[in-house]
């Protein structure tokens, strides 16, 4: 009745509309808790009412998938009766500038706030600089962040930090810039554990939970991602678990589970086309790379054409993520010159400001094995073992291992094949599954370079039998190949299973034999219910069950051991 009504500027209209707007958003209607502050403001307010009724707008607006300019949030900014007042209305408009890839504007603004800052109470300082590190660091042009890094790290060491988006940052640009995986994964703990931060500063939660899988401690990260998601489901915010689900994909990835992350990846980039072409960008990270591993080269060519290499993608952590994908599919495709470019290119861009690129991405092993095939095998050697001093220094299993096994692969001695055998039996501990495989294949490879046929036949059949398990499609057509040269004779297997449903129908299977029910999975997801119904009907044919009932055994038939006759 009072969006119809005509305003009369009554005090009281404006607190019933405001308080509408609260529980819409908590109910998960950003559009409906729009429309009536807008209402609100058209009453209008009272002076001293309209910088809280722009704020409240603006933080309604961020989950709006169109959203672009943030004029009530800059209106608030301009209406401030005092530096901690627009201080703190500032901290919430770089979130929404960030959250639109916004970064250059939310780094400037953030930096404009901090010169002021001798007028702010020391938790409010800390909270900028908080921002400026975790929002700032993205764009490759915010200049010292390092530095800051380094001092608040001393003050975390001495219990001085306090803020919860403080610890998130810390520990996501502090793995980026090469703290050490232990301290990394210390403060991410802190950061996820404390409830404020999903609840109220969402996207440095992802940061924490992206920071422990880089750390290495992929179960612990996958629980907090997964909590995430679930609060995104909660408030219905799809911009919230677009990029629960990105990081969720990279954390299935990580631990070899190309499947899952391709399920997780899939899901993210349907929903981020719905939010705008920003989100769209930012979904695509990582999903190249999973294709690639599956060894659908032309998709994941067909993915990167999309995006827009523009110098303002460029300028981000998520432009040269982005690079480093078209390098590699670049090289799949026989490009070498252009992809081993795009490669070191992206590093280039990282490591300016002090940044480690591997930490975002595994470029190096293309990297190396491209330029070794150009000829410029001094220029890959030296790359192998700066990334293997990196690796030992951050101290992650996963990337230590792999950096190993770089090396070994570019060494024809005995050094060479000591390393080959070092990177399996540090993988072998880790949950690194996907890179345990490459590595048990990159040492039969080795062991048959060196004329060792017989012995090399075991790490490859038991890396062929491991990468299809992952369904590493790539790596287990090199481990065959490298078999059939060895003189065996291993077995194809043939695609069945949970392996033979798309990323969608898997998703939709998974939470069916769970118990959810049809709409309960559109609602989750922000499908129809019409699209989960198609999907389910596709995933019992493909897994020869009539019902959801017989879903969770389907699911759980695993593959054949591929052993060599």
């Amino acid at each position: 009745h009072l969006l119809s009504a005509e305003p009369y500027g009554e005090g009281w209209v404006v607190d019933a509309l405001r308080t509408a707007a609260g529980q819409a958003l908590a109910q998960g209607a950003p559009e409906a808790a729009v429309s009536y502050l807008r209402r609100a403001l058209a009453e209008p307010p009272a002076p001293k009412a309209r910088i809280d009724v722009l704020v409240e707008l603006g933080a309604a607006e961020t989950c709006l998938p169109a959203t672009q300019d943030f004029a009530a949030l800059r209106e608030a900014l301009e209406l401030a009766r005092n530096p901690r007042e627009r201080a703190e209305i500032a901290e919430q408009l770089s979130w929404a500038l960030v959250v639109a890839a916004q970064n250059a504007s939310a780094r400037t603004l953030l930096e404009s706030e901090l010169e002021s800052s001798d007028d702010f109470d020391p938790s409010l300082v800390e909270r900028l600089e908080a921002h400026l590190i975790g929002t700032g660091a993205p764009d490759l042009a915010t200049q010292g962040i390092p530095d800051r890094v380094a001092r608040n790290f001393e003050r975390f060491k001495r219990g001085e930090v306090r803020d919860p988006v403080m610890f998130a940052a810390l520990a996501q640009t502090g793995a980026v810039v090469g703290l050490p995986a232990v301290d990394v994964a210390a403060i991410a703990r802190v950061a996820v554990r404390d409830e404020r931060l999903v609840e109220d500063w969402w996207p440095a939660y992802w940061g924490g939970v992206s920071a422990l899988s880089w750390a290495d401690r992929l179960d612990e990260a996958v629980v907090a991602a997964d909590a995430g998601i679930a609060e995104a489901q909660r408030r219905g915010r799809a911009s919230m678990f677009m990029p629960g689900s990105i990081h969720r994909a990279q954390m299935a990835f990580r631990a070899g589970e190309l499947s899952v992350a391709e399920m997780h990846s899939q899901g993210g980039l349907e929903l981020a086309r719905e939010l705008g072409p920003a989100a769209e960008v930012w979904a695509t990270m990582w999903y190249a790379g999973t294709l690639l591993e599956r060894d659908r080269v032309a998709e994941a060519a067909g993915l990167l054409d999309a995006v827009q290499f523009s110098d303002e993608l460029l300028g981000l952590w998520q432009g040269a993520v982005l690079l480093v994908d078209r390098g590699r599919v670049r090289v799949a495709l026989g490009e070498l010159e252009l992809g081993v470019t795009d490669l070191l290119d992206a590093d280039r861009r990282m490591a300016a400001p002090g940044y480690q690129l591997s930490v975002l991405n595994d470029w190096v092993p293309t990297a190396t094995a491209t330029l070794e095939k150009l000829g410029r095998r001094e220029e890959a050697r030296e790359l192998a073992h700066r990334e293997l001093a990196d690796a030992v220094a951050f101290g992650a299993s996963r990337r230590h291992g792999m950096a190993l096994s770089v090396c070994g692969l570019l060494e024809s001695g005995a050094e060479g094949l000591a390393w080959l055998r070092e990177a399996v039996r540090i993988l072998e501990g880790s949950q690194a599954r996907l890179e345990h495989a490459r590595a048990l294949v990159n040492l039969g490879a080795g062991l048959a370079a060196r004329g060792e046929r017989e012995q090399a036949r075991e790490p490859l059949a038991q890396g062929l039998d491991l990468a299809y398990r992952c369904g590493a499609v790539a790596v287990a057509e090199q481990a065959r190949s490298e078999l059939v040269a060895t003189g065996a004779r291993p077995r194809r297997e043939a695609l069945s299973g949970p392996d033979s449903l798309t990323p969608a129908e898997l998703r939709a299977a998974r939470m069916a034999a769970e118990g959810l029910t049809n709409r309960e999975i559109a609602q989750a997801l922000f499908l129809s219910a019409k699209t989960v119904e198609w999907q389910l009907s596709h995933a019992y044919s493909k897994l020869g069950v009539s019902g959801r009932t017989e879903l969770a055994g389907a699911l759980k038939a695993s593959r054949p051991n591929t052993g060599v006759p």
